[in-house]
């Protein structure tokens, strides 16, 4: 037996979910506290926004956040794992509420929690480092060294705040996945844990960015003003791209659609709820590589799927596009918008936008093969100017993912990188094939990877989705994989 075969020893073998096919969103961890601390604290912070203690706020959040964390890591696991997807979920939100009301504060300590929070999973690779010489973490080893290849090379080139930030936005996401992936007998109370805060988090971040779209709220408002973002439309009703709770468009259109993605293997209607109200608030974001990226992952779960998660996905796909015909038919502005947004896919070559990225992606893509053994890490948030090919030309210095891998961790360092992605993905993608219940989870991936070329959707909030999608995948199958492994040693 190899990998998550060889660490089930006998007496403890562990029972995968009785239930093929579809998640439950009831947790199978045993209940060990009555008090939601990490819900309570994301409560009260919010409330301190509006009660005039917002400056505490803005210092205070990410240690208290650190703090919640430790207690939830050392002693419910799945709800710190639920705890680190929230913090990725609102962190940006609450930053936004507490600037409004103590005044704006850039860079944000607030967005550095769920960051931190993440990382305390590092303790496991202290641990059980032994776990990255197994077969089935030997992704994760592979994309690890690539991101300490790029960490060396940054500390030699780069300001030291710049290095650490984009490290941590880098290694973050794979370190928590291999977490994940190492805890023992946690696969079912893991996997309802995600399905819940995913549920949860899917439709109220839709709901929001519906919101947002017909009816920005002032603090957003206020974002757009001090962040300069040009690329977010306007701060005017229907006129502003939905970022939802998020920094962004383009984070909030790639988690939102993989989530949407992910629930269609959850049983329940809240989850159709949180599907409908997200695939609308992905439409309104007008991120269209994330529109992309939906299509590609649902084509994906249409050949993968039975016909009852077939009908499933198709019922969705209807409701949303009656529930979205209905909003447009009453704001015939917003019709307009999307429908040119859409109808730029029908002749590339006439699309602004597109031509600006095709010739700055060429530019920016012959400096990189001039600097064959990359920059490192921080940087392109550090040292990016006009003369990267961002001057002119509406290219950001994160628009190109090619870019920013090979300028950050050079060609030594995107094989390595490369090699683990591919393999986690074929791994993924081959295991989830015998089990419905993970093929939302694998479409989750499928439609993240697909917009590589369009940005780098595997670092931050999307990468931590991505990487704990594949990890989850690769738990489930692994551990039912040795039990019946086990069962036929005991015959």
């Amino acid at each position: 037996m190899t990998g998550l075969a060889a660490e089930i020893t006998e007496g403890e073998v562990p029972r995968p979910s009785a239930t093929r096919g579809t998640l439950s969103l009831a947790s199978g961890e045993t209940r060990q506290s009555l008090i939601p601390v990490e819900l309570l604290f994301l409560a009260v912070t919010l409330v301190a926004c509006f009660a005039g203690a917002a400056k505490g706020v803005q210092l205070l959040f990410t240690p208290l956040s650190l703090a919640v964390g430790i207690y939830l890591f050392r002693n419910f696991q799945s709800r710190y794992v639920s705890f680190a997807l929230w913090l990725w979920f609102l962190s940006p939100f609450v930053r936004r509420v507490a600037d409004f009301h103590a005044g704006w504060v850039d860079p944000s300590p607030v967005l550095l929690a769920p960051l931190l929070v993440s990382a305390l999973s590092a303790t496991t690779l202290v641990r059980r480092g032994y776990l990255l010489f197994r077969r089935e973490y030997l992704p994760f080893s592979m994309a690890g060294l690539a991101v300490t290849y790029g960490l060396a090379l940054g500390l030699v080139q780069c300001p030291l705040q710049a290095v650490i930030t984009d490290f941590l936005k880098w290694m973050v996401p794979p370190l928590f996945a291999l977490h994940c992936l190492a805890l023992k007998d946690e696969s079912d109370a893991l996997l309802s844990s995600i399905a819940r805060t995913f549920t949860y988090g899917v439709g109220g971040m839709g709901i929001y960015g519906i919101w947002q779209y017909f009816s920005p709220p002032p603090w957003d408002i206020y974002w757009l003003l001090n962040a300069d973002g040009d690329s977010f439309g306007s701060a005017a009703r229907e006129s502003v791209r939905v970022f939802s709770t998020m920094n962004s468009p383009g984070p909030f259109g790639i988690t939102i659609a993989a989530g949407a993605l992910l629930l269609s293997c959850v049983r329940g209607k809240l989850a159709r709820v949180a599907q409908v109200a997200g695939l609308a608030a992905l439409l309104m974001s007008e991120v269209r590589s994330a529109w992309i990226g939906a299509v590609v992952g649902f084509g994906y779960m249409l050949v993968k799927a039975d016909n009852k998660l077939r009908i499933n996905l198709l019922s969705v796909t209807v409701i949303t596009i009656a529930v979205i015909a209905s909003a447009v038919a009453i704001t015939p502005d917003a019709f307009e918008k999307l429908s040119k947004r859409a109808d730029s896919f029908s002749d590339l070559t006439q699309d602004e936008s597109y031509n600006e990225r095709s010739d700055g992606n060429q530019r920016m893509l012959v400096r990189a093969v001039k600097n064959p053994y990359g920059r490192g890490m921080g940087y392109l948030d550090s040292s990016y100017g006009p003369e990267e090919g961002s001057g002119g030309n509406g290219m950001g210095k994160h628009d190109s993912g090619l870019y920013e891998f090979l300028i950050t961790i050079g060609f030594l360092g995107c094989l390595l990188y490369g090699i683990a992605v591919t393999l986690v993905m074929a791994q993924s993608v081959r295991r989830a094939s015998v089990d419905n219940g993970m093929i939302g989870y694998a479409a989750a991936c499928v439609s993240i990877l697909v917009q590589l070329p369009l940005g780098n959707p595997l670092l931050g909030v999307n990468g931590f989705v991505f990487w704990l999608s594949a990890a989850m995948i690769l738990k489930k199958t692994g551990l039912a994989e040795a039990s019946r492994c086990h069962g036929d040693l005991n015959r």
